[in-house]
């Protein structure tokens, strides 16, 4: 029964030794403070590949026992393209690397806001990500057909839009300019002055087109022509809140600082 017993646990503790060995060509978790795929953010706090400039995402693979692969996405400034690329980490590299991510506070608002200002990739995904969600935009992708429709989102790696096809994915670096339309609001301090002013023309109107009526068919005319002028004032400015929305362009910042 003793042997039975063993038999048993020898089992079980070497299902969990190969449960928890990595497969060739998994994706391992460098630290439980980053994702399975690195983002731009989180390689510029931790500076887990400093060597690649404009860090997209990045993935560690298991390879075999000796050394982890690395599948990296960068941005290339001068193509304003995500490119791929790949690079060997050693085991003591892997190692070192986890331990001193693992030892790393977790980044706070003011780390992230000096990043940001401080890294080209960083700044220009804020730049985007301040475009409001709900609004209509026309984006122009590079080397691409522009898209039209409601923003829905912000992911984490682009923006989401509903378009008359569905909906599509725009990645950040893909973007090289773009617009979203806001609806006038009336400014009702002006009130007083269009209204008064669009009586006041009606009335010089009336006057003038009638002014040799006798004085109630004048009269009647001028308030006449005051009404439609009011009228008109009016429709102006609805149409002009309404089909004429204010445009605001945003557009890529890449090649300014590059």
């Amino acid at each position: 029964m003793n042997h039975v017993k063993r038999f048993f646990l020898f089992t079980l503790i070497t299902a969990s030794l190969v449960a928890e060995t990595p497969q060739g060509g998994s994706v391992v978790v460098l630290s439980h403070k980053v994702g399975p795929e690195i983002n731009c953010l989180e390689n510029a706090y931790y500076h887990i590949f400093p060597d690649v400039p404009q860090l997209w995402s990045a993935q560690i693979v298991y390879v075999n026992p000796s050394y982890y692969g690395v599948k990296i996405l960068y941005l290339d400034s001068s193509s304003r393209q995500l490119q791929k690329t790949v690079k060997r980490l050693r085991v003591s590299e892997y190692e070192a690397l986890k331990q001193r991510v693992d030892l790393t506070p977790r980044p706070s608002e003011e780390d992230i806001q000096k990043m940001t200002l401080n890294h080209l990739l960083l700044k220009q995904i804020e730049l985007f990500r301040k475009v409001p969600v709900g609004y209509p935009v026309k984006i122009y992708r590079f080397q691409d057909t522009p898209v039209k429709g409601i923003l829905k989102a912000h992911e984490d790696k682009g923006m989401l839009i509903s378009g008359k096809d569905g909906y599509v994915k725009v990645p950040y670096p893909m973007i090289e300019k773009g617009f979203w339309l806001e609806n006038r609001t009336r400014n009702h301090a002006l009130d007083k002055y269009i209204y008064g002013g669009a009586l006041g023309l009606g009335a010089m109107s009336g006057y003038l087109f009638f002014r040799k009526n006798s004085s109630p068919v004048r009269s009647y005319k001028m308030a006449v022509s005051s009404v439609t002028f009011l009228f008109v004032a009016e429709l102006i400015r609805q149409t002009y809140q309404t089909k004429i929305p204010r445009k605001h362009a945003f557009e890529m910042i890449w090649h300014k600082d590059n």
